[in-house]
Protein backbone atom coordinates (compact mmCIF):
# COMPACT_ATOMS: atom_id res chain seq x y z
CA UNK A 1 0.00 0.00 0.00
CA UNK A 2 1.15 3.50 -0.73
CA UNK A 3 -0.42 6.60 0.70
CA UNK A 4 -0.74 9.50 -1.72
CA UNK A 5 -1.61 12.93 -0.47
CA UNK A 6 1.78 14.52 -0.01
CA UNK A 7 1.02 17.14 -2.66
CA UNK A 8 -2.26 18.17 -1.06
CA UNK A 9 -2.41 21.36 0.96
CA UNK A 10 -3.82 21.42 4.49
CA UNK A 11 -6.97 23.16 3.25
CA UNK A 12 -7.62 20.38 0.74
CA UNK A 13 -7.26 17.52 3.22
CA UNK A 14 -10.28 17.63 5.54
CA UNK A 15 -8.77 15.54 8.32
CA UNK A 16 -5.12 14.87 9.01
CA UNK A 17 -5.62 12.49 11.96
CA UNK A 18 -7.21 9.08 12.06
CA UNK A 19 -9.58 8.30 9.18
CA UNK A 20 -13.28 8.57 10.01
CA UNK A 21 -14.73 7.65 6.60
CA UNK A 22 -13.16 5.25 4.08
CA UNK A 23 -14.35 4.99 0.48
CA UNK A 24 -13.56 1.76 -1.41
CA UNK A 25 -14.36 1.51 -5.14
CA UNK A 26 -15.26 -2.18 -5.53
CA UNK A 27 -15.61 -4.42 -8.60
CA UNK A 28 -15.37 -7.81 -6.83
CA UNK A 29 -11.95 -8.70 -8.26
CA UNK A 30 -9.43 -10.55 -6.07
CA UNK A 31 -7.47 -7.32 -5.65
CA UNK A 32 -10.61 -5.41 -4.66
CA UNK A 33 -11.57 -8.08 -2.11
CA UNK A 34 -8.08 -7.75 -0.58
CA UNK A 35 -8.42 -3.95 -0.46
CA UNK A 36 -11.86 -4.33 1.16
CA UNK A 37 -10.49 -6.63 3.87
CA UNK A 38 -7.68 -4.17 4.60
CA UNK A 39 -10.16 -1.28 4.70
CA UNK A 40 -12.28 -3.26 7.18
CA UNK A 41 -9.24 -3.82 9.41
CA UNK A 42 -8.47 -0.11 9.25
CA UNK A 43 -12.09 0.78 10.02
CA UNK A 44 -12.09 -1.53 13.05
CA UNK A 45 -8.87 0.03 14.33
CA UNK A 46 -10.08 3.62 13.99
CA UNK A 47 -13.85 3.05 14.38
CA UNK A 48 -14.35 4.50 10.91
CA UNK A 49 -17.27 4.19 8.52
CA UNK A 50 -16.79 2.31 5.23
CA UNK A 51 -18.59 3.16 2.00
CA UNK A 52 -18.17 0.87 -0.98
CA UNK A 53 -18.84 2.17 -4.45
CA UNK A 54 -19.48 0.18 -7.58
CA UNK A 55 -19.26 2.29 -10.72
CA UNK A 56 -21.07 1.05 -13.81
CA UNK A 57 -19.38 2.69 -16.76
CA UNK A 58 -21.84 2.90 -19.64
CA UNK A 59 -21.45 4.16 -23.21
CA UNK A 60 -22.29 7.78 -23.93
CA UNK A 61 -25.17 6.64 -26.13
CA UNK A 62 -27.03 5.32 -23.05
CA UNK A 63 -28.59 7.89 -20.68
CA UNK A 64 -27.28 7.83 -17.11
CA UNK A 65 -30.76 7.45 -15.59
CA UNK A 66 -31.62 4.37 -17.70
CA UNK A 67 -32.97 1.66 -15.36
CA UNK A 68 -31.87 -1.09 -17.79
CA UNK A 69 -28.29 0.11 -18.25
CA UNK A 70 -25.86 -2.73 -18.99
CA UNK A 71 -23.89 -3.84 -15.93
CA UNK A 72 -26.38 -2.95 -13.20
CA UNK A 73 -26.93 -6.62 -12.30
CA UNK A 74 -23.22 -7.22 -11.87
CA UNK A 75 -23.02 -4.04 -9.81
CA UNK A 76 -25.62 -5.29 -7.33
CA UNK A 77 -23.81 -8.64 -7.07
CA UNK A 78 -20.52 -6.86 -6.50
CA UNK A 79 -21.95 -4.72 -3.71
CA UNK A 80 -23.48 -7.83 -2.13
CA UNK A 81 -20.01 -9.41 -2.08
CA UNK A 82 -18.57 -6.27 -0.43
CA UNK A 83 -21.38 -6.30 2.14
CA UNK A 84 -20.62 -9.96 2.89
CA UNK A 85 -16.93 -9.17 3.51
CA UNK A 86 -17.92 -6.32 5.84
CA UNK A 87 -20.35 -8.56 7.74
CA UNK A 88 -17.72 -11.32 8.06
CA UNK A 89 -15.34 -8.80 9.63
CA UNK A 90 -18.06 -7.37 11.94
CA UNK A 91 -18.18 -3.86 10.50
CA UNK A 92 -20.95 -1.83 12.14
CA UNK A 93 -20.98 1.30 9.98
CA UNK A 94 -21.21 0.25 6.34
CA UNK A 95 -22.84 1.77 3.27
CA UNK A 96 -22.84 0.80 -0.40
CA UNK A 97 -23.46 2.97 -3.44
CA UNK A 98 -24.12 1.97 -7.06
CA UNK A 99 -23.45 4.73 -9.58
CA UNK A 100 -23.80 4.81 -13.36
CA UNK A 101 -21.47 7.11 -15.21
CA UNK A 102 -19.61 7.69 -18.45
CA UNK A 103 -16.20 8.04 -16.73
CA UNK A 104 -15.40 6.06 -13.59
CA UNK A 105 -12.64 8.32 -12.26
CA UNK A 106 -14.82 11.42 -12.13
CA UNK A 107 -17.64 9.46 -10.48
CA UNK A 108 -15.29 8.19 -7.75
CA UNK A 109 -14.08 11.74 -7.06
CA UNK A 110 -17.66 13.05 -6.97
CA UNK A 111 -18.79 10.36 -4.50
CA UNK A 112 -15.70 10.91 -2.32
CA UNK A 113 -16.66 14.57 -2.02
CA UNK A 114 -20.36 13.75 -1.43
CA UNK A 115 -19.69 11.37 1.44
CA UNK A 116 -16.81 13.49 2.76
CA UNK A 117 -14.32 10.60 2.69
CA UNK A 118 -11.02 10.98 4.53
CA UNK A 119 -9.32 8.08 2.72
CA UNK A 120 -9.99 6.55 -0.67
CA UNK A 121 -8.58 3.02 -0.99
CA UNK A 122 -8.30 1.73 -4.57
CA UNK A 123 -6.62 -1.14 -6.34
CA UNK A 124 -3.94 0.02 -8.78
CA UNK A 125 -5.02 -1.23 -12.17
CA UNK A 126 -2.41 -1.20 -14.90
CA UNK A 127 -2.34 -1.06 -18.66
CA UNK A 128 0.58 -2.16 -20.78
CA UNK A 129 2.13 0.18 -23.28
CA UNK A 130 5.37 -0.69 -25.04
CA UNK A 131 6.70 -2.86 -22.24
CA UNK A 132 5.93 -0.18 -19.65
CA UNK A 133 3.25 -0.70 -17.04
CA UNK A 134 1.14 2.44 -16.57
CA UNK A 135 -1.79 3.15 -14.28
CA UNK A 136 -5.16 3.12 -16.00
CA UNK A 137 -7.15 6.29 -16.64
CA UNK A 138 -9.45 5.82 -13.65
CA UNK A 139 -6.61 5.59 -11.13
CA UNK A 140 -4.73 8.49 -12.72
CA UNK A 141 -7.85 10.68 -12.55
CA UNK A 142 -8.40 9.77 -8.90
CA UNK A 143 -4.78 10.54 -8.00
CA UNK A 144 -4.90 13.89 -9.78
CA UNK A 145 -8.24 15.16 -8.51
CA UNK A 146 -8.91 13.59 -5.11
CA UNK A 147 -9.15 16.02 -2.20
CA UNK A 148 -8.57 13.26 0.32
CA UNK A 149 -5.77 10.78 0.91
CA UNK A 150 -5.56 7.96 -1.65
CA UNK A 151 -4.16 4.52 -0.81
CA UNK A 152 -3.15 2.42 -3.79
CA UNK A 153 -2.97 -1.35 -3.58
CA UNK A 154 -1.03 -3.28 -6.18
CA UNK A 155 -1.22 -7.03 -6.52
CA UNK A 156 1.87 -9.15 -7.01
CA UNK A 157 3.63 -8.73 -10.35
CA UNK A 158 2.79 -12.32 -11.31
CA UNK A 159 -0.82 -11.22 -11.82
CA UNK A 160 0.09 -8.98 -14.77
Amino acid sequence: MRLFGFGKSRTETPHSGAPQHILVPFENTPSDREVMRFACQLAISFKAKITTLHVVQIPRSVPLDDANAPGLGEGHQSLAAAREIAQDMDIDSFESILKTTHHAGHAIIHVAQEVNADVLMIGARHRRKRSASLLDDTVETVLRKARCFVWLHRSALEDY
